[in-house]
């Protein structure tokens, strides 16, 4: 079999991590018709479990259960990793789906270092750069550069250094990279600091003609601190061969550690203890520059640092990570450690008070000069630091008091309430309250956020914040921001309107079903308005389960002539919708119907409270003379045979059920599959 296109999605769920990998195939048939439309096609779903790094499970599984003409599997396909991206997961890369550049932005590439945004490169000019650096490097000039003091000349070169964006076109950036011959040239003119921002700047402007001179500055620099940063930048720019070679000692580091030690095996205290004793401090600054040019050691990186003691043995290492992630706007990084200064103090933390309060002013202020500067990433910077805030207030309860998690944090200060009129905090905002309790079941009149014109300029993401996370407040004050994006909601489609649609926090639910009703009556062609059909299937019990149920009555007929969506219906999180399937099933290709829906089964939510439900409902069409059990051995067997393996009880019972009532299923059922339900 040849493969023709594939995906990875990555979705991270605290220290473990699902992989999801959807791979079309096009199938071997000696003398048969090797065509794009013929039936050789195959779409197939591997999900990976990784437990601290260690693979834990692995589930396969097939999203096509007869071979299908190339365009339909790619669609199959496409679907499916649609759905997941809505859900949170996030595009590690991709062959042969050039349309979710669009959707999901660019995949990561193959120059770009992990932890930085993927930006599609050739944006256009921002004016406030432009601005910006014609007046900065005039000052560059030999006169004006002698009249300045010493530290004047470093401020100067540290705010070229924040307008460097590479991702922008026009002659601003240009003109700001043909300046690196000067500041090479100025390397060694003056103090260490001077030396340092030079540094800082040549090594985000990428030109790799100064990589010798960052080598020389990296053996020589007055400071600790400017050599290790002029040795990041050597490294960054240097040649993909030419780094490989340079990183050997880095892999030597990374490669003497035990595999037992990439990650505790156990839980709890000790084994953590034990296992952070055992890598070192230096270990963990070999891993973080090997890191940045290494996507798995980065991610291994990232889970050390969410959970590394920020005692005094190693707080020198972890200020000094932490200044490299601020050089190369690793925002997942970055925003892993915000996180731990933000909010309330970690327990046994070594640095005082003012100091965390440092820590988070510094990195909200980092923020706003992005923003400030027009950055095209300042954005994405956002989101991650939300993201990573959202991840550790969901789910907490409010205090007694009515004070809500998000209380300690100057993030939620500054960058979700900063409007809020009753909002109370103090000059540093290590807490703030508002006067009475807010309502988050009920939009502000007036947007509440911060950076309004930073989010204006990137509505996609906070669509993606939106759609993605689950703090009340987060979610509060952003769809009220997103309800303001006008132009670019008309022109969502049903596909990025689903992580709306299918939101648990009833104003982003009521936004998404606002949007889907406002396309469903635009729409004159049915099959335009299957997706959004599909879309509102999958939605909870509510108001778009009954604007669903209201539409499809209009005519039953010929909904149910669409398989896929009878199976939709019969698989959704709504008791409504679900039963809206099985009185379509008396108008329905019943072998058609089952046929898509052993299609489904593998995309099904498995975190869903709804599982359960959707598991008894599946088991009663195929149980005695349930609606489908006639049909139930009109599929193919070894699809079923997959399902049997999967690590998802309700998807094993689904196909058991199935499996009953389909005696060639039986009859060929593999030995393995049986030995496993026997020790199950």
């Amino acid at each position: 079999m040849n493969l023709l296109a594939h995906a990875t999605l990555s979705r991270p769920q605290g220290r473990n991590e699902r992989i999801s990998t959807v791979r079309v195939l096009a199938l071997e048939m000696p003398g048969g018709d090797t065509t794009a439309t013929a039936a050789r096609h195959v779409v197939t779903l591997q999900v990976t479990q990784l437990k601290a790094g260690v693979v834990a499970q692995v589930d396969d599984s097939t999203l096509t259960p007869l071979p299908q003409a190339l365009e339909p599997a790619r669609q199959r396909a496409l679907a499916y990793l649609r759905q997941r991206l809505g859900a949170g997961d996030v595009l590690q890369s991709h062959e042969g789906f050039a349309e979710l550049d669009a959707e999901a932005g660019p995949a990561p590439s193959p120059g770009q270092a992990p932890g930085q945004a993927a930006v599609p490169p050739g944006l256009p000019e921002s004016a406030v750069q432009a601005g910006a650096i014609s007046a900065l490097c005039k000052r560059l000039d030999g006169s004006a550069w002698r009249l300045m003091p010493s530290g004047q000349q470093a401020r100067l070169v540290w705010r070229l250094a924040e307008y460097a964006d590479p991702a922008r076109g026009g002659a601003a950036q240009r003109l700001l990279h043909a300046q690196v011959p000067r500041l090479v040239a100025l390397l060694g003119t003056g103090d260490d600091l001077l030396d340092y921002c030079l540094a800082y700047l040549i090594g985000r402007l990428g030109d790799g003609g100064a990589a010798v001179a960052l080598q020389a500055l990296s053996q020589r620099g007055t400071s600790e601190a400017t050599r290790d940063l002029a040795h990041q930048a050597w490294l960054a720019l240097l040649e993909p061969q030419e780094r490989q070679a340079a990183l050997q000692e880095y892999q030597a580091q990374w490669a003497g550690i035990p595999p037992q030690e990439n990650g505790p095996k156990e839980d709890g205290p000790q084994a953590e203890q034990a296992f952070f004793q055992a890598l070192g401090p230096q270990a963990l600054l070999a891993a973080d520059a090997l890191g940045a040019h290494d996507g798995a050691v980065h991610q291994q990186l990232l889970a050390w640092m969410e959970r590394i003691p920020f005692t005094r043995a190693w707080w020198p290492a972890l200020r000094r990570i932490h200044k490299r992630a601020e050089w190369r706007r690793d925002h997942a990084l970055l925003a892993v450690l915000h996180a731990r200064f933000d909010g309330p103090r970690d327990e046994g933390a070594v640095f005082s008070r003012d100091t965390s309060l440092y820590l988070r002013l510094r990195g909200w202020r980092q923020l706003r000069r992005m923003a400030s500067a027009d950055h095209s990433e300042s954005a994405a910077h956002a989101a991650a630091l939300l993201q990573a805030m959202d991840r550790r207030c969901a789910g907490q309860p409010a205090s007694r008091s009515g004070r809500l998690p998000e209380s300690r944090w100057l993030l939620a200060a500054r960058l979700l309430l900063p409007r809020w009129p009753q909002l109370h905090a103090s000059a540093r905002a290590h807490t703030w309250y508002t006067d009475e309790p807010l309502d988050l079941q009920q939009l502000p009149a007036q947007r509440v956020e911060g950076l309004s014109a930073m989010w204006d300029a990137h509505p996609g993401q906070l669509l993606q914040l939106v759609g993605r996370s689950q703090s009340p407040l987060l979610l509060w004050s952003l769809t009220r921001a997103l309800q303001d994006q006008k132009a670019f909601l008309d022109g969502l489609d049903a596909a990025a309107t689903a992580p709306l649609l299918h939101k648990t926090y009833a104003p982003a639910a009521a936004l998404g079903l606002q949007i889907a009703q406002q396309r469903m009556v635009s729409l004159t062609d049915d099959a335009a308005r299957r997706p959004w059909l599909l879309a509102l299937a999958q939605c909870g019990d509510g108001p778009a389960a009954s604007y669903l149920g209201a539409w499809l009555s209009r005519d039953r007929a010929g909904a149910a002539r669409d398989a896929e969506l009878v199976a939709a219906l019969l698989l959704s999180p709504a008791a409504s919708s679900r039963t809206q399937g099985l009185a379509l099933l008396f108008y329905a290709d019943g072998a058609a119907v089952a046929l898509a829906l052993l299609a489904a089964l593998p995309t099904l939510d498995t975190e869903s409270p709804a599982l359960a439900d959707i598991r008894d409902a599946v088991q009663a069409l195929f149980d005695g003379n349930g609606p489908l059990a006639a049909q139930a051995a009109s599929v193919p067997a070894p699809p079923l045979h997959h399902l049997l393996a999967h690590s998802v009880t309700a998807l094993v019972e689904m196909a058991t059920a199935w499996l009953l009532a389909h005696p060639q299923g039986l009859r060929t059922l593999p030995p393995a599959a049986l030995r496993g339900l026997l020790e199950s």
